[in-house]
Protein backbone atom coordinates (compact mmCIF):
# COMPACT_ATOMS: atom_id res chain seq x y z
CA UNK A 1 0.00 0.00 0.00
CA UNK A 2 1.09 3.58 -0.66
CA UNK A 3 -0.40 6.75 0.80
CA UNK A 4 -0.92 9.70 -1.54
CA UNK A 5 -2.54 13.03 -0.74
CA UNK A 6 -5.84 11.92 -2.24
CA UNK A 7 -6.03 8.34 -0.97
CA UNK A 8 -4.44 4.95 -0.50
CA UNK A 9 -3.19 2.96 -3.51
CA UNK A 10 -2.76 -0.79 -3.73
CA UNK A 11 0.63 -0.94 -5.45
CA UNK A 12 -0.01 -4.42 -6.80
CA UNK A 13 -3.16 -3.37 -8.69
CA UNK A 14 -2.92 0.41 -8.99
CA UNK A 15 -6.37 0.83 -7.46
CA UNK A 16 -7.09 3.96 -5.41
CA UNK A 17 -9.00 3.62 -2.16
CA UNK A 18 -10.31 6.24 0.31
CA UNK A 19 -8.34 7.45 3.29
CA UNK A 20 -9.23 5.61 6.49
CA UNK A 21 -8.71 6.86 10.02
CA UNK A 22 -7.56 3.38 10.97
CA UNK A 23 -4.58 3.61 8.62
CA UNK A 24 -1.39 4.43 10.49
CA UNK A 25 1.69 5.15 8.42
CA UNK A 26 4.92 7.11 8.65
CA UNK A 27 5.18 7.73 4.94
CA UNK A 28 3.11 9.67 2.44
CA UNK A 29 3.81 11.10 -1.00
CA UNK A 30 3.34 14.84 -1.39
CA UNK A 31 1.35 14.57 -4.62
CA UNK A 32 -1.98 13.16 -5.79
CA UNK A 33 -2.40 9.76 -7.37
CA UNK A 34 -3.74 9.96 -10.92
CA UNK A 35 -3.88 6.61 -12.75
CA UNK A 36 -4.14 8.28 -16.18
CA UNK A 37 -1.40 10.89 -15.69
CA UNK A 38 1.37 11.03 -18.32
CA UNK A 39 4.97 12.25 -18.11
CA UNK A 40 6.37 13.27 -21.52
CA UNK A 41 9.23 15.37 -20.06
CA UNK A 42 10.33 12.39 -17.95
CA UNK A 43 10.30 10.09 -20.96
CA UNK A 44 12.30 12.55 -23.09
CA UNK A 45 14.79 12.94 -20.24
CA UNK A 46 15.36 9.17 -19.90
CA UNK A 47 15.59 8.81 -23.68
CA UNK A 48 18.49 11.30 -23.60
CA UNK A 49 20.17 9.80 -20.51
CA UNK A 50 20.00 6.26 -21.91
CA UNK A 51 20.24 7.01 -25.60
CA UNK A 52 20.05 3.74 -27.52
CA UNK A 53 19.90 1.76 -24.26
CA UNK A 54 16.27 0.84 -23.50
CA UNK A 55 17.47 -1.96 -21.21
CA UNK A 56 18.96 0.53 -18.72
CA UNK A 57 15.92 2.82 -19.04
CA UNK A 58 13.58 -0.04 -18.09
CA UNK A 59 15.88 -1.18 -15.29
CA UNK A 60 16.09 2.28 -13.70
CA UNK A 61 12.29 2.64 -13.69
CA UNK A 62 12.06 -0.79 -12.05
CA UNK A 63 14.56 0.34 -9.43
CA UNK A 64 12.62 3.52 -8.71
CA UNK A 65 9.36 1.60 -8.47
CA UNK A 66 10.95 -0.91 -6.12
CA UNK A 67 12.36 2.00 -4.10
CA UNK A 68 8.81 3.24 -3.48
CA UNK A 69 7.94 -0.04 -1.72
CA UNK A 70 9.08 -1.98 1.34
CA UNK A 71 9.78 -5.03 -0.81
CA UNK A 72 13.25 -6.52 -0.17
CA UNK A 73 12.77 -9.93 -1.79
CA UNK A 74 15.17 -9.30 -4.69
CA UNK A 75 18.20 -8.82 -2.38
CA UNK A 76 19.88 -6.26 -4.62
CA UNK A 77 21.36 -2.80 -4.32
CA UNK A 78 22.03 -0.43 -7.20
CA UNK A 79 25.19 1.20 -8.52
CA UNK A 80 24.80 4.25 -10.76
CA UNK A 81 28.19 5.02 -12.30
CA UNK A 82 29.15 7.84 -14.64
CA UNK A 83 32.52 8.91 -15.95
CA UNK A 84 32.18 12.57 -16.86
CA UNK A 85 29.69 14.03 -14.40
CA UNK A 86 26.41 15.80 -15.20
CA UNK A 87 24.80 12.60 -16.52
CA UNK A 88 21.45 12.87 -14.74
CA UNK A 89 22.22 10.69 -11.72
CA UNK A 90 21.47 13.44 -9.20
CA UNK A 91 18.22 14.33 -10.99
CA UNK A 92 17.09 10.71 -10.78
CA UNK A 93 17.96 10.60 -7.08
CA UNK A 94 15.86 13.73 -6.50
CA UNK A 95 12.92 12.09 -8.29
CA UNK A 96 13.37 8.97 -6.15
CA UNK A 97 13.20 11.12 -3.00
CA UNK A 98 9.88 12.63 -4.10
CA UNK A 99 8.50 9.23 -5.09
CA UNK A 100 9.37 7.80 -1.66
CA UNK A 101 8.16 10.81 0.29
CA UNK A 102 10.42 12.84 2.53
CA UNK A 103 10.16 10.42 5.45
CA UNK A 104 10.77 7.33 3.32
CA UNK A 105 14.12 8.45 1.92
CA UNK A 106 17.52 9.05 3.52
CA UNK A 107 20.75 10.47 2.12
CA UNK A 108 23.84 8.74 3.54
CA UNK A 109 27.63 9.07 3.50
CA UNK A 110 30.11 6.28 4.17
CA UNK A 111 32.31 8.36 6.45
CA UNK A 112 29.44 9.05 8.88
CA UNK A 113 26.65 6.48 8.46
CA UNK A 114 27.96 4.02 11.08
CA UNK A 115 30.36 6.17 13.10
CA UNK A 116 28.20 6.88 16.14
CA UNK A 117 26.29 4.64 18.52
CA UNK A 118 22.95 5.86 17.14
CA UNK A 119 23.99 6.58 13.53
CA UNK A 120 22.09 3.63 12.07
CA UNK A 121 18.83 4.92 13.56
CA UNK A 122 18.44 7.23 10.55
CA UNK A 123 17.78 4.19 8.35
CA UNK A 124 14.91 2.76 10.37
CA UNK A 125 11.74 2.61 8.28
CA UNK A 126 13.31 4.13 5.17
CA UNK A 127 12.41 2.63 1.81
CA UNK A 128 15.42 4.01 -0.09
CA UNK A 129 18.87 5.07 1.07
CA UNK A 130 21.14 6.94 -1.34
CA UNK A 131 24.90 7.47 -1.11
CA UNK A 132 25.61 10.39 -3.48
CA UNK A 133 29.12 11.11 -4.82
CA UNK A 134 30.70 7.98 -3.35
CA UNK A 135 34.46 8.25 -2.84
CA UNK A 136 36.31 5.33 -1.30
CA UNK A 137 39.84 5.37 0.05
CA UNK A 138 42.42 4.88 -2.70
CA UNK A 139 45.07 2.15 -2.60
CA UNK A 140 48.42 3.14 -1.16
CA UNK A 141 51.81 1.59 -0.43
CA UNK A 142 53.15 1.67 3.14
CA UNK A 143 56.74 0.50 2.77
CA UNK A 144 56.51 -3.06 1.44
CA UNK A 145 52.81 -3.39 2.30
CA UNK A 146 49.97 -2.34 0.00
CA UNK A 147 46.65 -1.12 1.38
CA UNK A 148 44.07 -1.74 -1.40
CA UNK A 149 41.76 0.96 0.01
CA UNK A 150 38.11 0.71 -0.97
CA UNK A 151 35.14 0.26 1.33
CA UNK A 152 35.80 -0.32 5.03
CA UNK A 153 34.90 -3.69 6.56
CA UNK A 154 32.14 -2.29 8.81
CA UNK A 155 30.33 -0.71 5.86
CA UNK A 156 30.87 -3.87 3.81
CA UNK A 157 29.22 -6.00 6.49
CA UNK A 158 26.26 -3.61 6.83
CA UNK A 159 25.66 -3.49 3.05
CA UNK A 160 25.62 -7.28 2.94
CA UNK A 161 23.06 -7.38 5.75
CA UNK A 162 20.81 -4.71 4.22
CA UNK A 163 20.83 -6.13 0.69
CA UNK A 164 20.43 -9.64 2.08
CA UNK A 165 17.33 -8.71 4.07
CA UNK A 166 18.90 -9.82 7.36
CA UNK A 167 17.35 -9.17 10.76
CA UNK A 168 19.17 -6.37 12.60
CA UNK A 169 19.23 -4.51 15.90
CA UNK A 170 19.83 -0.72 16.12
CA UNK A 171 20.22 1.38 19.24
CA UNK A 172 17.95 4.43 19.41
CA UNK A 173 18.72 7.78 20.99
CA UNK A 174 16.49 8.73 23.96
CA UNK A 175 14.88 5.28 23.77
CA UNK A 176 16.17 2.41 25.93
CA UNK A 177 14.46 -0.19 23.71
CA UNK A 178 16.54 -1.05 20.64
CA UNK A 179 14.84 -1.36 17.28
CA UNK A 180 14.82 -4.88 15.81
CA UNK A 181 13.72 -5.99 12.38
CA UNK A 182 14.50 -6.07 8.67
CA UNK A 183 15.22 -2.74 7.01
CA UNK A 184 12.94 -2.17 4.00
CA UNK A 185 15.63 0.13 2.58
CA UNK A 186 17.00 -0.30 -0.93
CA UNK A 187 20.58 0.96 -1.30
CA UNK A 188 21.70 3.22 -4.15
CA UNK A 189 25.40 4.10 -4.62
CA UNK A 190 26.11 7.00 -6.99
CA UNK A 191 29.62 7.78 -8.20
CA UNK A 192 31.72 9.06 -11.06
CA UNK A 193 34.37 6.44 -10.28
CA UNK A 194 34.19 2.65 -10.36
CA UNK A 195 34.15 1.82 -6.63
CA UNK A 196 36.37 -0.75 -4.95
CA UNK A 197 33.94 -2.87 -2.91
CA UNK A 198 36.71 -5.24 -1.76
CA UNK A 199 34.37 -8.22 -1.57
CA UNK A 200 33.39 -10.76 -4.22
CA UNK A 201 29.98 -11.45 -2.68
CA UNK A 202 29.10 -7.77 -2.23
CA UNK A 203 29.89 -7.11 -5.90
CA UNK A 204 27.20 -9.60 -6.96
CA UNK A 205 24.59 -7.88 -4.78
CA UNK A 206 24.49 -4.77 -7.01
CA UNK A 207 22.89 -4.06 -10.37
CA UNK A 208 25.22 -1.72 -12.27
CA UNK A 209 23.88 1.12 -14.41
CA UNK A 210 26.28 2.93 -16.76
CA UNK A 211 25.55 6.62 -17.39
CA UNK A 212 27.37 7.45 -20.61
CA UNK A 213 25.83 10.74 -21.80
CA UNK A 214 26.99 13.96 -20.16
CA UNK A 215 24.90 17.15 -20.11
CA UNK A 216 27.81 19.31 -19.00
CA UNK A 217 27.47 22.76 -20.53
CA UNK A 218 23.89 22.12 -21.67
CA UNK A 219 22.10 21.55 -18.37
CA UNK A 220 18.40 22.36 -18.13
CA UNK A 221 18.07 24.04 -14.74
CA UNK A 222 14.29 24.08 -15.04
CA UNK A 223 14.13 20.28 -15.35
CA UNK A 224 13.61 19.55 -11.61
CA UNK A 225 10.47 21.71 -11.52
CA UNK A 226 9.18 20.17 -14.74
CA UNK A 227 9.65 16.67 -13.34
CA UNK A 228 8.04 17.62 -10.04
CA UNK A 229 4.92 18.62 -11.97
CA UNK A 230 4.89 15.18 -13.62
CA UNK A 231 5.23 13.11 -10.43
CA UNK A 232 1.81 11.41 -10.78
CA UNK A 233 2.74 10.21 -14.27
CA UNK A 234 6.26 9.22 -13.23
CA UNK A 235 4.81 7.22 -10.32
CA UNK A 236 2.50 5.43 -12.76
CA UNK A 237 5.40 4.38 -14.97
CA UNK A 238 7.65 3.31 -12.08
CA UNK A 239 4.91 1.32 -10.33
CA UNK A 240 4.07 -0.36 -13.64
CA UNK A 241 7.77 -1.20 -13.98
CA UNK A 242 7.74 -2.60 -10.43
CA UNK A 243 4.78 -4.83 -11.28
CA UNK A 244 6.66 -5.99 -14.40
CA UNK A 245 9.63 -6.81 -12.17
CA UNK A 246 7.45 -8.81 -9.79
CA UNK A 247 6.00 -10.83 -12.68
CA UNK A 248 9.47 -11.59 -14.02
CA UNK A 249 10.78 -12.44 -10.55
CA UNK A 250 14.28 -11.01 -10.86
CA UNK A 251 16.23 -7.91 -11.81
CA UNK A 252 18.20 -8.05 -15.05
CA UNK A 253 21.70 -6.60 -15.35
CA UNK A 254 21.69 -4.32 -18.46
CA UNK A 255 24.31 -5.26 -21.00
CA UNK A 256 25.69 -1.70 -21.01
CA UNK A 257 26.62 -2.18 -17.35
CA UNK A 258 28.53 -5.41 -18.02
CA UNK A 259 31.82 -3.55 -18.47
CA UNK A 260 31.27 -1.83 -15.14
CA UNK A 261 30.54 -5.20 -13.57
CA UNK A 262 33.90 -6.51 -14.83
CA UNK A 263 35.78 -3.45 -13.57
CA UNK A 264 34.15 -3.68 -10.13
CA UNK A 265 34.86 -7.41 -9.94
CA UNK A 266 38.48 -6.75 -10.91
CA UNK A 267 38.87 -4.33 -8.03
CA UNK A 268 37.27 -6.78 -5.61
CA UNK A 269 39.43 -9.75 -6.70
CA UNK A 270 41.86 -8.89 -9.52
CA UNK A 271 43.22 -12.45 -9.66
CA UNK A 272 39.87 -14.02 -10.49
CA UNK A 273 39.14 -11.16 -12.89
CA UNK A 274 42.43 -11.75 -14.72
CA UNK A 275 41.74 -15.47 -15.20
CA UNK A 276 38.11 -14.91 -16.19
CA UNK A 277 38.97 -12.23 -18.75
CA UNK A 278 42.18 -13.66 -20.19
CA UNK A 279 41.96 -17.46 -19.94
CA UNK A 280 39.82 -20.40 -21.03
CA UNK A 281 39.67 -23.45 -18.75
CA UNK A 282 39.42 -26.49 -21.02
CA UNK A 283 40.76 -30.04 -20.87
CA UNK A 284 43.66 -30.66 -23.22
CA UNK A 285 44.71 -26.98 -23.41
CA UNK A 286 47.96 -25.56 -22.04
CA UNK A 287 49.90 -22.34 -21.56
CA UNK A 288 53.54 -21.77 -20.71
CA UNK A 289 54.28 -20.21 -17.35
CA UNK A 290 56.19 -17.39 -19.00
CA UNK A 291 53.38 -16.60 -21.47
CA UNK A 292 50.85 -16.47 -18.64
CA UNK A 293 53.04 -14.01 -16.79
CA UNK A 294 53.57 -11.89 -19.91
CA UNK A 295 49.79 -11.68 -20.37
CA UNK A 296 49.45 -10.78 -16.67
CA UNK A 297 51.92 -7.90 -17.13
CA UNK A 298 49.95 -6.65 -20.14
CA UNK A 299 46.63 -6.94 -18.25
CA UNK A 300 48.00 -4.99 -15.27
CA UNK A 301 49.19 -2.19 -17.54
CA UNK A 302 45.83 -2.10 -19.37
CA UNK A 303 43.95 -1.87 -16.06
CA UNK A 304 46.32 0.60 -14.38
CA UNK A 305 47.36 -1.86 -11.67
CA UNK A 306 51.12 -1.34 -11.20
CA UNK A 307 50.62 -2.33 -7.56
CA UNK A 308 49.93 -5.92 -8.65
CA UNK A 309 53.15 -6.07 -10.66
CA UNK A 310 55.06 -4.85 -7.64
CA UNK A 311 53.51 -7.62 -5.56
CA UNK A 312 54.10 -10.26 -8.26
CA UNK A 313 57.56 -9.78 -9.79
CA UNK A 314 58.03 -13.31 -11.25
CA UNK A 315 56.00 -16.18 -12.78
CA UNK A 316 56.61 -18.19 -9.61
CA UNK A 317 55.01 -15.46 -7.48
CA UNK A 318 52.03 -15.36 -9.86
CA UNK A 319 51.54 -19.13 -9.59
CA UNK A 320 51.49 -18.99 -5.78
CA UNK A 321 49.03 -16.09 -5.73
CA UNK A 322 46.66 -17.68 -8.23
CA UNK A 323 46.67 -20.95 -6.25
CA UNK A 324 45.60 -19.01 -3.18
CA UNK A 325 42.99 -16.73 -4.76
CA UNK A 326 41.40 -18.50 -7.77
CA UNK A 327 39.33 -21.59 -7.04
CA UNK A 328 38.66 -22.48 -10.70
CA UNK A 329 42.32 -23.23 -11.55
CA UNK A 330 43.77 -24.04 -8.11
CA UNK A 331 44.18 -27.77 -8.82
CA UNK A 332 45.46 -27.14 -12.34
CA UNK A 333 48.33 -25.05 -10.99
CA UNK A 334 49.53 -27.96 -8.84
CA UNK A 335 50.65 -29.85 -11.94
CA UNK A 336 53.03 -28.46 -14.52
CA UNK A 337 54.70 -30.14 -17.48
CA UNK A 338 58.04 -29.46 -19.09
CA UNK A 339 58.48 -30.95 -22.57
CA UNK A 340 61.97 -32.08 -23.52
CA UNK A 341 64.13 -28.96 -23.86
CA UNK A 342 60.97 -26.83 -23.64
CA UNK A 343 59.33 -24.28 -21.36
CA UNK A 344 57.34 -25.33 -18.30
CA UNK A 345 53.59 -25.41 -18.99
CA UNK A 346 50.34 -25.29 -17.06
CA UNK A 347 47.86 -27.91 -18.25
CA UNK A 348 44.07 -27.60 -18.45
CA UNK A 349 43.70 -23.97 -19.51
CA UNK A 350 44.97 -21.55 -22.14
CA UNK A 351 45.20 -17.87 -22.89
CA UNK A 352 42.41 -16.34 -24.95
CA UNK A 353 43.63 -15.20 -28.36
CA UNK A 354 43.37 -11.51 -29.17
CA UNK A 355 40.24 -12.02 -31.25
CA UNK A 356 38.44 -13.55 -28.25
CA UNK A 357 39.27 -10.49 -26.15
CA UNK A 358 37.45 -8.05 -28.45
Amino acid sequence: MALFRNGVVDIATGKLGPLDARLWTHHAMDFDYDPVAKCPVWQRFLAQVFEGDPESWDCVEEQLGLGMTEDVRFQKGFLWIGAQGREGKGTLAAVLERLCGGTGYVSLAFHTWLKGEFSAEAMIGKRSGVFPDVRFKEGKWYGQNFDPGGIDHVSKEMLLKITGGDHQTFARKYNPVAWQGVLPMKVFLISNDVPNLNDQILVTRFIKIAFQVSFRGREDHTLPDKLKAELPGIANRCLAAYRRLCERGRLIQPESGARLAREIAAKANPWEAFIAEQCVVEEGEWVTCSDLYDRFEWWCNENDRPDLLRLIPTPQHLSKKLKKEVETIRKLLDDTFRPHDGKRQYLGFRLKDWGELR
